[in-house]
């Protein structure tokens, strides 16, 4: 049985007052924008979708079936043939944020563990979508099972986010003991809560890699997704020489990293190349999240609203090319 006062180490376990102490951060941040979402709501987000809306998106050849109201009458004087106006609509962009609380995530080797930076990221981009008034649903992914939390709106939905976090944080003691879903299977059972136009964020280590390639695929067909790896620094590198001890908490080994340092990081690096694989072949969003002490400032560099602003102004001065 795991002992009180380790339940109550902040970079072994989630602390709920901790979570609800990121809505600051949250409302820094500015999520990204889905890519044709299917909603029927009236909301804040500009879409692929071309219909009638309130945003004017270009002008193209009359067609059979177009609304007559949309003609462009200016248009079509001058070029004597029958143009009709796109608009671009606003429709609601539910956020879905898939957390990825099992074993393997149980460990850190300084600042904090990888669960507790994952609920993290988590929470703090669950505020952002509150501010932002989105609708906000989860997933989470524990050995024993699943939390599924169907999308909602404000201040109720992000507790609720960080309830079950911390529930399914506390199942976590060992980080040998896996067992349970795969990614791959988490992956697939997101088809049937998540809708079309969400935009998912999934936050996971990635360990067991093997087989997201069609689920990711599938998923990504009809939302738009960031797939946030989240990973420790020593999992990408051992310490340069000698020997130290780990523990699974009931067991201890000596390591000498010296053997084995360059067949460790290998490993890592295959890691890597695999799930970039992954996200490329079902155009997927990756990103980086090594573990660190500095949480708001990694968050910011990524989501922030001042990097959002620069980043439009560079797709301005450069004509709009990445």
């Amino acid at each position: 049985m795991m002992s009180e006062p380790l339940f109550n180490n902040a970079a072994i376990y989630c602390q709920a007052e901790d979570l609800f102490a990121l809505r600051p951060l949250g409302q820094k941040l500015l999520l990204g924008q889905a890519r044709a979402s299917q909603s029927i709501m009236a909301g804040d987000v500009r879409t692929r979708y071309k219909g009638r809306g309130m945003s004017f998106a270009e002008v193209r050849p009359y067609q059979a079936g177009d609304d007559i109201r949309t003609i462009d009458w200016r248009v079509t004087a001058r070029t004597q043939k029958p143009y009709t106006k796109l608009f671009e609509e606003e429709r609601e962009r539910p956020i879905f944020l898939m957390v990825d609380m099992r074993s393997s995530m149980f460990f850190g080797s300084q600042h904090q563990f990888k669960c507790v930076y994952a609920a993290r990221i988590a929470v703090a981009m669950a505020w952002a979508a509150c501010a932002a008034g989105d609708r906000i649903g989860a997933m989470i992914l524990s050995d024993h099972g699943e939390w599924d939390l169907r999308p909602k709106r404000g201040k109720n939905a992000v507790l609720a986010l960080i309830h079950a976090l911390v529930d399914a944080n506390k199942q976590l003691s060992n980080p040998a003991q896996s067992s349970g879903r795969s990614l791959a299977q988490f992956i697939e059972d997101g088809k049937r809560i998540i809708r079309p136009g969400a935009m998912v964020y999934l936050i996971s280590d990635g360990h067991d890699s093997q087989g997201i390639n069609a689920p990711l695929c599938t998923l990504a067909r009809h939302a738009d997704i960031t797939f946030m790896h989240v990973y420790d620094t020593m999992e990408t590198q051992l310490p340069a020489k000698g020997l130290f001890t780990i523990s699974d908490g009931e067991n201890r080994t000596t390591v000498n990293s010296k053997a084995i340092n360059q067949r460790y990081g290998a490993y890592f690096e295959q890691q890597q190349k695999a799930l970039k694989t992954a996200c490329i072949q079902a155009m997927v969003t990756g990103i980086n999240a090594p573990v660190s002490g500095d949480l708001d400032n990694w968050l910011l560099d990524v989501l922030g609203k001042r990097s959002a602003a620069k980043h439009k102004h560079a797709m301005q001065t450069s004509g709009g090319q990445q």
